[in-house]
Protein backbone atom coordinates (compact mmCIF):
# COMPACT_ATOMS: atom_id res chain seq x y z
CA UNK A 1 0.00 0.00 0.00
CA UNK A 2 1.03 3.89 0.24
CA UNK A 3 2.81 3.73 3.74
CA UNK A 4 4.80 0.91 2.28
CA UNK A 5 5.65 2.46 -1.41
CA UNK A 6 6.81 5.86 0.62
CA UNK A 7 8.72 3.67 3.89
CA UNK A 8 10.87 1.51 0.69
CA UNK A 9 11.57 4.69 -2.16
CA UNK A 10 12.17 7.50 -0.05
CA UNK A 11 14.23 6.26 2.81
CA UNK A 12 17.42 8.56 3.52
CA UNK A 13 20.55 7.99 2.28
CA UNK A 14 23.31 7.31 4.36
CA UNK A 15 24.89 10.71 3.88
CA UNK A 16 21.10 12.46 4.94
CA UNK A 17 21.44 9.96 8.08
CA UNK A 18 25.25 10.32 8.70
CA UNK A 19 24.39 14.45 8.26
CA UNK A 20 21.61 14.02 10.68
CA UNK A 21 23.76 12.58 13.17
CA UNK A 22 26.45 14.70 12.86
CA UNK A 23 24.23 17.65 13.39
CA UNK A 24 22.61 15.94 16.84
CA UNK A 25 26.06 16.04 18.19
CA UNK A 26 26.78 19.76 17.41
CA UNK A 27 23.67 20.35 19.26
CA UNK A 28 25.33 18.22 22.20
CA UNK A 29 28.54 20.17 21.89
CA UNK A 30 27.21 23.21 21.87
CA UNK A 31 25.05 22.56 25.14
CA UNK A 32 27.93 21.35 27.63
CA UNK A 33 28.18 24.02 29.95
CA UNK A 34 32.04 23.35 30.12
CA UNK A 35 34.46 25.72 29.03
CA UNK A 36 35.62 24.96 25.37
CA UNK A 37 38.93 23.89 25.98
CA UNK A 38 37.74 21.30 28.20
CA UNK A 39 38.67 17.63 27.65
CA UNK A 40 35.60 15.60 25.62
CA UNK A 41 33.36 14.43 27.65
CA UNK A 42 33.48 10.68 28.09
CA UNK A 43 29.35 10.51 27.31
CA UNK A 44 30.15 12.16 23.84
CA UNK A 45 33.43 9.84 23.39
CA UNK A 46 30.88 6.64 23.69
CA UNK A 47 28.36 8.85 21.57
CA UNK A 48 30.74 9.05 18.94
CA UNK A 49 31.80 5.29 18.82
CA UNK A 50 28.30 4.31 18.76
CA UNK A 51 28.36 6.36 15.67
CA UNK A 52 31.38 5.11 13.94
CA UNK A 53 30.25 1.77 14.70
CA UNK A 54 26.72 2.18 13.56
CA UNK A 55 27.16 4.35 10.58
CA UNK A 56 29.94 1.71 8.96
CA UNK A 57 28.98 -1.47 10.26
CA UNK A 58 29.29 -4.67 8.52
CA UNK A 59 25.79 -4.35 6.71
CA UNK A 60 25.93 -0.60 5.71
CA UNK A 61 29.56 -2.10 4.29
CA UNK A 62 27.67 -4.44 1.96
CA UNK A 63 24.59 -1.95 1.15
CA UNK A 64 26.70 1.13 0.73
CA UNK A 65 29.97 0.82 -0.71
CA UNK A 66 30.44 4.09 -2.15
CA UNK A 67 29.48 5.66 0.71
CA UNK A 68 31.71 3.81 2.68
CA UNK A 69 34.88 4.29 0.74
CA UNK A 70 33.91 8.20 0.43
CA UNK A 71 33.63 8.59 4.01
CA UNK A 72 34.71 5.77 6.11
CA UNK A 73 38.48 6.58 6.84
CA UNK A 74 38.52 9.87 7.28
CA UNK A 75 35.52 10.25 9.67
CA UNK A 76 36.86 7.59 11.69
CA UNK A 77 40.23 9.01 11.54
CA UNK A 78 38.68 13.02 12.93
CA UNK A 79 35.86 11.97 15.21
CA UNK A 80 36.39 7.88 16.41
CA UNK A 81 37.61 8.17 19.68
CA UNK A 82 39.28 4.87 19.16
CA UNK A 83 41.51 6.28 16.72
CA UNK A 84 44.84 6.79 18.52
CA UNK A 85 46.81 9.84 18.07
CA UNK A 86 43.84 11.31 16.13
CA UNK A 87 41.17 12.38 18.02
CA UNK A 88 40.49 15.73 19.11
CA UNK A 89 41.66 16.56 22.95
CA UNK A 90 38.86 19.28 23.45
CA UNK A 91 35.71 19.95 23.05
CA UNK A 92 36.01 23.12 21.30
CA UNK A 93 38.46 20.78 18.39
CA UNK A 94 35.57 18.45 18.10
CA UNK A 95 33.04 21.15 17.68
CA UNK A 96 34.99 22.20 14.41
CA UNK A 97 35.51 18.96 13.21
CA UNK A 98 31.83 18.13 13.12
CA UNK A 99 31.07 21.65 11.90
CA UNK A 100 33.57 20.53 9.33
CA UNK A 101 31.62 17.55 8.58
CA UNK A 102 28.45 18.85 8.62
CA UNK A 103 29.41 21.59 5.46
CA UNK A 104 30.81 18.56 3.62
CA UNK A 105 27.81 16.15 4.14
CA UNK A 106 25.68 19.18 3.83
CA UNK A 107 27.02 19.82 0.28
CA UNK A 108 27.44 16.38 -0.83
CA UNK A 109 23.62 16.08 -0.48
CA UNK A 110 22.73 19.27 -1.68
CA UNK A 111 24.46 18.03 -4.91
CA UNK A 112 23.13 14.63 -5.56
CA UNK A 113 19.63 16.07 -4.94
CA UNK A 114 17.77 17.62 -7.53
CA UNK A 115 16.27 20.78 -5.70
CA UNK A 116 12.92 19.70 -6.51
CA UNK A 117 11.20 16.04 -6.43
CA UNK A 118 8.12 15.51 -7.75
CA UNK A 119 6.54 12.37 -5.58
CA UNK A 120 4.26 11.94 -8.64
CA UNK A 121 6.81 10.84 -10.64
CA UNK A 122 9.00 9.15 -8.62
CA UNK A 123 6.18 6.69 -7.79
CA UNK A 124 3.10 5.00 -9.34
CA UNK A 125 1.27 4.66 -5.92
CA UNK A 126 1.38 7.90 -5.53
CA UNK A 127 0.21 8.82 -8.79
CA UNK A 128 -2.67 6.78 -8.51
CA UNK A 129 -3.72 7.41 -5.25
CA UNK A 130 -6.98 9.75 -4.87
CA UNK A 131 -7.68 11.72 -2.40
CA UNK A 132 -11.11 11.79 -2.74
CA UNK A 133 -10.70 8.35 -0.45
CA UNK A 134 -9.59 10.93 2.65
CA UNK A 135 -11.72 12.40 5.23
CA UNK A 136 -10.81 15.58 5.90
CA UNK A 137 -11.57 17.04 9.56
CA UNK A 138 -14.49 19.09 9.97
CA UNK A 139 -15.25 18.60 6.14
CA UNK A 140 -19.19 17.14 6.46
CA UNK A 141 -19.87 20.83 8.92
CA UNK A 142 -21.69 23.76 6.94
CA UNK A 143 -21.06 26.97 8.59
CA UNK A 144 -24.41 27.69 10.44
Amino acid sequence: GLLTEIGSRFVPLPEERLLAVVHALLHRCYKYPTATTAEVPQALKKELSGVCRACFSADTVNKHVDFVREYKQDFERDLDPESAGTFPSTLSELTERLKHWKNVLQTNVEDRFPAVLKLEEESRVLREFHIVDVEVPGQYFTDQ
